[in-house]
């Protein structure tokens, strides 16, 4: 069998061939409701230590080294509309040619 650089890894570094679809971002874990089923252990509050907006909108641009396609970015958490930031950050992701879908709890 013959092996190519995209098919072989280093114990050091892995190589991937493709690039993600999606990006689920759980910005949050703040929400209204405790869901049993919610993976992000939703609570009352937000957590001290998320990503400030200067961080986040950091981590967007570094997102932008998939190149393109760009992957689509989900804005999830807990609830993503407990941020107060998160309509600016959704604009800075646009402006980055990201397409941004969020899923907010029904609170």
């Amino acid at each position: 069998m013959m092996t190519t650089p995209a098919t072989v890894a280093s114990p050091l570094r892995t190589v991937f061939t493709e690039r993600p679809l999606l990006i689920y971002w759980e910005l949050t874990r703040a929400c209204e409701l405790a869901c049993r089923h919610c993976r992000a252990e939703a609570q009352a509050r937000r957590d001290p230590r998320e990503l400030s907006t200067g961080e986040a909108k950091i981590l967007l641009e570094r997102l932008t080294e998939f190149g393109t396609p760009l992957p689509r970015i989900v804005l999830t958490g807990g609830d993503p509309l407990k941020r107060p930031d998160l309509f600016e950050l959704i604009e800075s992701a646009r402006s980055l040619n990201f397409k941004v879908a969020i899923t907010p709890s029904s609170t």
